[in-house]
């Protein structure tokens, strides 16, 4: 059975992008496909994307009776507004970790040596990140159920913002590369606004780090939405809103500071600071509130994962991929108390992998002045180098896409392969395909586990092949 649905699915996806590609055939005259306006161009390979999303979610579903474990079927789960009661996956150690610092404000042992060390619950986010929950379970006095239910809703309805961002996006970077092409007009854009929208709304509930993070009631969801605004704001010239935004991120996500330097190897002043300030202001607010040992014994948490990592098949990471090569720790079951044990090729992998992903990205470029596409390539980059990058954090994908498409469809980095190239990493990316893939987990064959991580990385790729492609095209044009 497993070998049938693979061969239908490749076999699918060639023809798929055989018939997108220039030399296809023009039985189903896609030819017209290249006379269209960018906008619409883009809009069309997105719908098609949806639909082939659908089919495959129907032949999964088919195949392996668990519908609810197919991408269609977590978009259902997130549409149900009424069952968010139980979603906590964030906001259950976090009630847990607030609770505990009442309970013992004076312990000599820091909160993360409590929690995290000795009680083995996986809290793994700085004290920052406690500041809104605390701030609202004190003005409100609900308890952790009504808490939870609180967020989940404000998560339920970021998930329609980032309709309206992706919408936002895809125009505002058809608009960016259209300029250089004579002849096309976004008239039509203004006949099918509604059309596009629609589309843009069922791209958020069809790719499954976004439905999957909102399902497990995760704070990652404010973060990816965080990330299509502050992308948003530095594509209007907004530097210090987005340096703001970017603050937040940081304030539970400490990863993204690295965007700092990066803002600042470029002279990006305004977001520099405005980000400094903002992650600053939180992290000072934190230490009146929780005290300096609390708040800096986050460290040994930061040591102790980047040292170990996690080997569940969720872990999209360079980290997660060699844990699951070596067989070290469990694969397809999370476990909730414990890690995988320190594996030397492990950690220095990961390491050098991290180190080499972030220089990159911190120097490429560095003496020209940011795009969009450069901060996309950033927030990137920042994800595919931490050890634990689970698939609910490449939710940042979807804004990064919606300023993709345009710009890939216009300058055509790979050629007449482009649109195929745009095919295949989205799908790895926006799919679940767990039910064929956790067959492989006891095997040697287990690398096909990391299909996302994979996917992610023709993301980056693509992203520093369209960088490199615009000088030259900008050079030629002058």
């Amino acid at each position: 059975m497993i070998a049938l649905i693979l061969l239908m699915t490749v076999l699918s996806a060639v023809s798929l992008l055989y018939l997108f590609s220039d030399r296809g055939s023009d039985f189903f005259n896609l030819k017209k496909y290249q006379k269209y306006p960018l906008l619409n161009r883009s809009y069309l390979l997105l719908l098609t994307l949806l639909t082939s999303a659908l089919l495959v979610s129907a032949i999964l579903a088919a195949s392996f009776h668990k519908p609810e474990d197919t991408t269609a079927g977590y978009m259902l789960k997130t549409l149900n507004v009424w069952k968010m009661t139980h979603l906590a996956d964030s906001w259950k150690p976090m009630l847990w970790a607030l609770k505990e610092l009442n309970a013992n404000p004076q312990n000599p042992l820091s909160l993360y040596e409590r929690i995290f060390f000795v009680s083995k619950v996986k809290f793994q986010y700085p004290l920052s990140s406690l500041l809104f929950l605390d701030y609202l379970k004190q003005m409100t006095s609900a308890d952790g159920h009504a808490i939870s239910f609180a967020m989940n809703i404000l998560c339920w309805f970021s998930l329609i913002g980032m309709g309206f961002m992706i919408y936002y996006l895809f125009s505002d970077s058809a608009n960016r590369y259209d300029k250089y092409q004579a002849g096309i007009s976004l008239d039509s854009k203004k006949q099918s606004r509604i059309l596009f929208f629609m589309i843009s709304l069922a791209s958020v509930y069809l790719f499954y780090p976004l439905s999957r993070s909102f399902y497990l009631g995760q704070i990652q969801t404010l973060i990816s939405c965080l990330t299509a605004a502050a992308l948003i704001a530095w594509s209007k010239d907004r530097k210090g809103l987005a340096g703001l935004l970017v603050g937040l991120c940081c304030s539970i996500k400490p990863q993204y500071a690295v965007l700092l330097l990066w803002a600042a190897f470029r002279k990006e002043w305004k977001f520099s600071v405005s980000l400094l300030v903002t992650a600053g202001i939180l992290q000072v607010v934190s230490v009146l509130e929780y005290g300096f040992s609390n708040v800096i014994g986050y460290i040994d948490v930061l040591r102790f994962i980047s040292r170990n990592g996690e080997s569940f098949f969720a872990n999209q990471s360079l980290n997660g991929l060699m844990n699951r090569l070596l067989f070290n720790g469990n694969n397809l079951v999370w476990l909730k108390n414990s890690f995988p044990p320190y594996h030397p090729v492990v950690y220095y992998s990961t390491v050098v992998s991290s180190a080499a992903i972030l220089g990159a990205a911190l120097f490429w470029r560095v003496r020209q002045k940011p795009q969009l596409l450069d901060m996309a390539l950033i927030f990137l980059s920042v994800t595919l180098a931490s050890p634990v990058a689970w698939e609910h954090h490449y939710g940042i994908l979807l804004p990064i896409f919606a300023v993709l498409f345009p710009a890939a469809i216009a300058r055509r980095p790979f050629g007449a392969w482009t649109e195929a190239y745009l095919l295949t990493a989205w799908f790895l990316v926006s799919q679940k395909f767990e039910l064929i893939t956790d067959q492989f987990a006891n095997t040697h064959l287990n690398f096909v586990q990391s299909y996302l991580f994979f996917g992610a990385v023709m993301v980056l790729v693509l992203l520093y092949r369209l960088l490199s492609v615009e000088p030259r095209i900008a050079k030629t044009s002058a």
